[in-house]
């Protein structure tokens, strides 16, 4: 049920406010039981007269504060970013597929949509009616399957215009097929709320369609309060076109690259960026992996052996990544998408073990994303603190 999920947060408060409501009628029993005059028509009363008032205040002391925390966060005059989705196309229990918040300067934006995405969201309480830009890096499915919950939950959340939704060639393909697939939820929605409330505008995207990028990238969008983003292009062949893309807003940069390989446009554009989402896999971990599928003599443990051998040539390698970063003095790498993936503690012993050393020379940092990270950089300062 998708107001569930845009609600997600709702949600969870109603359930606290449920488990209150239960122990102040446990209290309101044994009361009663102690004066001698429990009977079930004065517990039903005081429980259904007292029920509602009791949600009501635990959901305005819990969810408005983290509302209007939440709104802090996009109307500062620092670059945020949230990592709302971290895995790879492998299955994880932990993680939702590729996914990633901008927001400051009155803006939200969202990179990717990856499955499963929109409820880690609802589970880290990001206001999604304040949605106002989407932007997609390329079109595989690990990183679009929940374009189409974005755009209905922000709109059950309150938005109410079509949210715009940036890319390269291709983006309309993706705007007008979900929107074709969601076109009878849309009409369910504003019959059964009313026009008032769920507006038919607020249920569409809009696809804004920009060129592939030239070297050293093309301006697609720069904001009211300064917010510059810029796409840059990304080897990710056979997957064509694919970019990245670079927000800038009071001297901070951000780069969220999306998948590819190693590219000269992509290690260009690390020059002066405060802080790096870059999407990796394992490269010698996905090759032992190959031979370990290739050596079990079934056909379609080969097969899997094969498309696992092709992920290779067209992902980043961490050490790819720290490279660039060292280059030029990034101050924070977080590493995304990883595989294959860490879900256990053997796995993260042996990930970590590989990736143990950082090139010489670089001063900057590195970070393993996981879903529900968030880091801020403040305005006139050249910091990066995570808050969660």
């Amino acid at each position: 049920m998708a107001q569930a999920v845009g609600n997600g947060c709702l949600v969870r408060h109603v359930t606290y406010a449920m488990k209150l409501g239960v122990c102040v009628a446990v209290v309101v029993a044994l009361v009663a039981a102690f004066g001698g005059a429990l009977q079930v028509g004065v517990f039903d009363a005081l429980l259904l007269s007292w029920g509602p008032s009791i949600i009501g205040f635990a959901i305005e002391r819990s969810r408005i504060p983290m509302q209007q925390r939440f709104q802090g966060f996009i109307n500062d005059d620092s670059l945020h970013v949230v990592l709302c989705g971290t895995s790879s196309p492998f299955p994880d229990p932990d993680r939702a597929g590729p996914c990633t918040l901008v927001m400051g300067g009155g803006e939200l934006f969202i990179v990717d949509t990856g499955p499963a995405s929109v409820r880690k969201m609802g589970v880290l309480n990001v206001d999604l009616g304040r949605l106002t830009g989407i932007f997609l890096t390329h079109y595989h499915s690990d990183h679009i399957g929940d374009f189409g919950e974005a755009v209905v939950n922000s709109w059950i959340q309150g938005r109410r215009e079509p949210v715009p939704t940036y890319g390269p060639p291709g983006v309309k393909n993706i705007v007008e097929g979900f929107g074709q697939a969601y076109a009878m939820d849309q009409t369910y929605r504003t019959a059964h709320h009313e026009e008032d409330n769920m507006p038919q505008a607020g249920s569409r995207a809009t696809a804004v369609e920009f060129p592939l990028p030239p070297a050293g990238g093309a301006e697609v969008l720069t904001t009211s309060r300064g917010i510059k983003v810029t796409a840059f292009e990304m080897d990710h062949y056979p997957v064509h076109p694919a970019v990245g893309y670079r927000f800038e807003f009071h001297g901070r940069t951000v780069l969220v690259t999306g998948d590819g390989e190693p590219f000269a446009e992509l290690t260009k554009q690390h020059e002066g960026a405060d802080l790096v989402v870059r999407n990796t896999i394992s490269k010698p971990l996905m090759l032992q992996l190959s031979a370990a599928l290739n050596s079990t003599g079934r056909s379609s443990f080969d097969r899997l052996g094969k498309m696992t051998w092709d992920t290779l040539d067209y992902h980043s390698d961490p050490l790819e990544a720290m490279a660039d970063a060292a280059k030029y003095q990034t101050k924070l790498l977080v590493i995304c998408h990883f595989a294959p993936p860490m879900v256990n503690l053997i796995q993260r012993l042996l990930a970590k073990a590989v990736y143990r050393k950082t090139p010489a020379g670089w001063s900057g940092g590195i970070a393993w994303g996981q879903d529900g990270d968030h880091w801020v950089l403040p305005k006139g300062t050249g910091d990066i603190h995570q808050i969660s």
